[in-house]
C-alpha cells in the first residue's frame, strides 16, 4: 500500500483507497505503530477494527521507510558526495546483495512515486558498517579529495553527467506522471474514446517538440560559444550525443518501471 504522508502531519491520505486519515501521537518519542491512532475524514468507506490495525501498521511500516530513506540521502550526500554508484557498490559488496545506482534512485525517491521502493534496514546497516570500518578511512578521504569544491561552480557537463548517471528513475518518473495528468484531463469529457486519441496525440507531440527544443538550444549554443566551424561541428556532434544517451537512459528506466522488470520488479529494487 502506498501512502501520502509527511511526519509529523496530523493527516495522511491512503493512495488506493483514495481516503483521508487523521494521525494521533500518543507519544513525542514515536518508537512503535502503537504509539499512533488513524481514523478515516469523511463519509466514505466504513473500516472495520481489523482493517484499521492493517492500515496502521502499514503506515507506520512507510513512517520507518521514510526514515531511512531519509537517512540513506544524508550518507550519500555526507559521506559519498551524491556517487549513487559508489554507494551501490560499497553495499553490494558488504551484503552480497544485487544493487545498482538505479536501486539507489529508487530508495530516494517519494514513496507515493510510481517508481519508489523501500530502502530496507539492512542496507543503511551496509553503508553504517562501512563508514565506521578504519579500514575503509583512507578510501573515504580519497573521496572527499576529489569531490568538487563548493566554491566551484559546476560546469554544464557536470550537470549532464548527473542527469544521465543518477537522475533517470527521477526523470523516468516525472514524464510518467506528466502522461498520466495529461490522460486523466481528457478523460473528464464524455467522449473518451476522443480524450484516449487525444492523448496519445499531445504524447506524440510534445516528444516531437521536445526534441525540436533541445536541439535548437544545442545549435544555439554551438553558435554562440564556438569561434570556427569544426568547433561548431564538434560541439554539436557532442551534446547530440549526450541528449540521446540521456534518452535512452530515461526509455529503459520508464520500460523497467512500466513493466516492472529489472531493479523495479521487486519491492526492495534490486536487479536480478
Amino acid at each position: 500500500m502506498a501512502w501520502l504522508y509527511f511526519y509529523p502531519n496530523t493527516t495522511a491520505k491512503q493512495l488506493e483507497s483514495d481516503t483521508d486519515f487523521s494521525i494521533h501521537y500518543k507519544s513525542k518519542q514515536i518508537q512503535t505503530a502503537d504509539d499512533i491512532e488513524i481514523l478515516p475524514i469523511g463519509d466514505g468507506k466504513k473500516w472495520t477494527n481489523k482493517e484499521l490495525i492493517t492500515l496502521k501498521d502499514d503506515l507506520w511500516q512507510h513512517m520507518e521507510a521514510d526514515s531511512r530513506r531519509g537517512k540513506l540521502r544524508s550518507l550519500i550526500q555526507d559521506h559519498f558526495f551524491g556517487e549513487k554508484g559508489r554507494v551501490a557498490g560499497v553495499i553490494s559488496s558488504i551484503t552480497q546483495k544485487n544493487v545498482s545506482a538505479r536501486t539507489i534512485q529508487s530508495w530516494l525517491i517519494d514513496l507515493d512515486k510510481p517508481s519508489s521502493r523501500r530502502c530496507p534496514a539492512w542496507a543503511i546497516k551496509a553503508l553504517d558498517d562501512y563508514l565506521a570500518d578504519p579500514k575503509n578511512k583512507s578510501e573515504l578521504e580519497a573521496i572527499a579529495q576529489h569531490n568538487p569544491k563548493e566554491s566551484q561552480a559546476p560546469s554544464s557537463t557536470h550537470w549532464e553527467e548527473e542527469a544521465y548517471d543518477k537522475s533517470e528513475v527521477n526523470l523516468a518518473t516525472a514524464e510518467i506522471e506528466y502522461e498520466r495528468k495529461i490522460l486523466n484531463k481528457w478523460q473528464t469529457i464524455d467522449f473518451n474514446t476522443l480524450a484516449l486519441r487525444m492523448h496519445e496525440l499531445e504524447i506524440i507531440f510534445r516528444a516531437q517538440i521536445k526534441n525540436l527544443e533541445q536541439e535548437n538550444a544545442i545549435f544555439k549554443n554551438a553558435l554562440k560559444n564556438c569561434d570556427n566551424f569544426d568547433d561548431f561541428k564538434q560541439a554539436i556532434i557532442t551534446e547530440l550525443d549526450e541528449k540521446d544517451a540521456l534518452q535512452s537512459a530515461i526509455d529503459s528506466t520508464r520500460k523497467a518501471i512500466e513493466q516492472a522488470t529489472q531493479e523495479l520488479s521487486n519491492k526492495h529494487g534490486l536487479y536480478k
